[in-house]
């Protein structure tokens, strides 16, 4: 009985994730934008400090510090990490379930 009810709790959270990784970093911007405006805060991503990589030798390359993505990209980028890796542990904690 108890067993059954986790296995269709696991399935339909699946279900849920898989939707949110699709529309749910939208979803998320604009409901944290709507609460930056209520509460009267400057809404953008802060750009962090440039990395750069010491090099000893000329023949190392240039610095390529230019091409790393902004904040907001990259925020995105994390965000679906994150949410996949949740799919991904579900799927291995309940791959004996039923749920396609």
């Amino acid at each position: 009985m108890l067993l059954s009810r986790i296995q269709v709790f696991s399935c339909s959270f699946k279900v849920f994730l898989e939707k949110y990784c699709d529309t749910g970093y939208n979803e998320a911007v604009i409901c944290a934008h709507e609460m930056v405006e209520d509460l009267d805060i400057d809404c953008s991503f802060s750009q962090g400090r440039r990395r750069r990589k010491k090099r000893m030798f000329d023949y190392e390359g240039v610095d390529d510090s230019n091409n790393q993505m902004s904040a907001e990209p990259k925020f995105k980028t994390n965000f679906l990490q994150i949410v996949d890796r949740a799919i991904a542990s579900l799927k291995d904690c309940f791959e004996q379930s039923h749920c396609g």
